[in-house]
């Protein structure tokens, strides 16, 4: 993985959001503490973090009628407990509102519950779907990334995965964190010890606010002690 030197931030100096972090702030905190363990953690909550997002969005950025009847449609599919009819209303969402921001962002969340459903086509042409009309500095195209590379996981394609999610490392979007968890994770699984060493190693040297160090910190030493073996 290609290590990034930042220059440490001072105690007293506020670190500068980034566009997840800032997305984050204007929650109330009962849905942000949540909202920050779904981020950072293996294999974030992708279908929440976005879902969460596009009402945040809806709700008190914006002013245009359409707008915020797109983002209440989308809202409203959380409700609905059957995975098809679900699916069918994100449908919905995404095609009659898709000049809105929830209407692209429905795009995002039906990618994924295509492939919690198993359907793997339907998905990837969301996922790239998405990707088209996201900019690639935008967290939402970052996201569909993130998904291709669970997807390849999904088909065993390792080689692949790894690949999207160290791209995704080098860029600080709001899902490099994950991605570098992402990556250790399967160079661990491929048996490549000594790339998921440095991803782990990386991670840590970035000294982020997650409960996920010690968990880090234990593959550290296994791994260190495989190395040595």
């Amino acid at each position: 993985m290609t290590e990034q030197h930042r220059v440490p931030i001072d105690d007293h100096t506020e670190k500068p959001k980034n566009e997840w972090e800032e997305l984050l702030s204007g929650l109330p905190s009962w849905i942000r503490e949540p909202l920050k363990n779904y981020y950072r953690e293996i294999l974030a909550g992708l279908t929440v973090v976005l879902l969460a997002a596009g009402l945040f969005s809806g709700y008190s950025a914006y002013t245009d009628s359409q707008e915020n009847k797109a983002a209440g449609a989308l809202g409203s599919t959380m409700n609905i407990s059957d995975s098809r009819t679900r699916i069918k209303a994100i449908q919905e969402v995404a095609g009659d509102h898709e000049n809105t921001a929830a209407g692209r962002q429905a795009l995002l969340i039906l990618a994924n519950e295509y492939r919690d459903a198993g359907d793997m086509d339907s998905a990837g042409r969301n996922f790239s779907k998405a990707m088209e009309i996201y900019p690639a500095d935008s967290i939402f195209y970052q996201a569909a990334v993130i998904g291709l590379g669970y997807m390849a996981e999904d088909k065993g394609e390792m080689e692949r995965a790894a690949e999207t999610y160290r791209k995704l490392t080098e860029h600080e979007l709001g899902f490099e964190d994950v991605a570098t968890l992402d990556l250790a994770r399967v160079y661990q699984v491929m048996g490549k010890h000594e790339e998921a060493l440095a991803a782990y190693n990386g991670y840590i040297s970035d000294e982020p606010d997650s409960q996920m160090l010690d968990f880090v910190r234990n593959q550290v030493m296994k791994l260190s002690s495989l190395e040595k073996d």
